[in-house]
């Protein structure tokens, strides 16, 4: 969960990979986010890594960006859950 102040991530996130969805890989990491609802955070899909770039949007959505160019592009919105 990302719950608004810096920390630790744990959950899971359903994936498409060059067009193969996977439902339920393992998310954890750490992360900060400014007061300009701009921040980083370093993050585990499974055993894969990433360095995101992380916009705040509003209080239900955040958008991750692949900070790497060597890694594949991953970007998308992260929506609240309940």
């Amino acid at each position: 969960t990302i719950d608004g102040e810096d920390g630790p991530v744990s959950g899971v996130a359903d994936v498409n990979q060059a067009g193969t969805p996977t439902e339920g890989i393992p998310v954890t990491g750490t992360f900060t986010i400014s007061g300009n609802g701009r921040g980083v955070g370093s993050l585990m899909f499974g055993t894969s890594s990433s360095t995101m770039g992380m916009y705040v949007t509003d209080p239900q959505t955040i958008l991750l960006i692949e900070n790497d160019p060597a890694v594949p592009n991953k970007f998308g919105p992260a929506l609240k859950q309940f």
